[in-house]
């Protein structure tokens, strides 16, 4: 493989790609986190609407209560992964996270790989 030397911790592509590795780290866990509220408000948004059967109300809102559960855990990863990066995102609270009810209420929709907004 021709190494000619291993890297230390102190060396500079060592530091370069751990910083690149809690950057990916991140963004994965932000992007599972920023998928399943999409999809939970979405659900969230069919369960209100007047015309849904009591049969897919039902099992709307077990879907729900999974999906919940499945929010909770990438709340957890997203908190885990933020303090590994420099500067620390803010933490995330559950019970916030919990209240969305509009897509606009989810500001970490606009902190992405792909800024939405640097984009004409």
């Amino acid at each position: 493989m021709n190494i000619s030397q291993c890297w230390q911790p102190t060396d500079d592509k060592y530091v370069e790609t751990a910083k690149y590795i809690a950057m990916c780290t991140y963004h994965c866990a932000l992007d599972n986190l920023q998928q399943l509220v999409v999809q939970w408000l979405f659900e969230l948004h069919k369960l209100n609407l007047s015309q849904t059967a009591y049969h897919a109300h039902t099992h709307i809102a077990k879907s729900l209560q999974a999906r919940c559960n499945a929010i909770w855990h990438a709340v957890k990863a997203y908190n885990t992964a933020r303090l590994t990066i420099d500067p620390p995102h803010l933490t995330l609270d559950w019970s916030k996270t919990s209240h969305y009810s509009f897509l606009d209420e989810f500001t970490l929709l606009q902190d992405t790989q792909n800024n939405v907004h640097d984009r004409p």
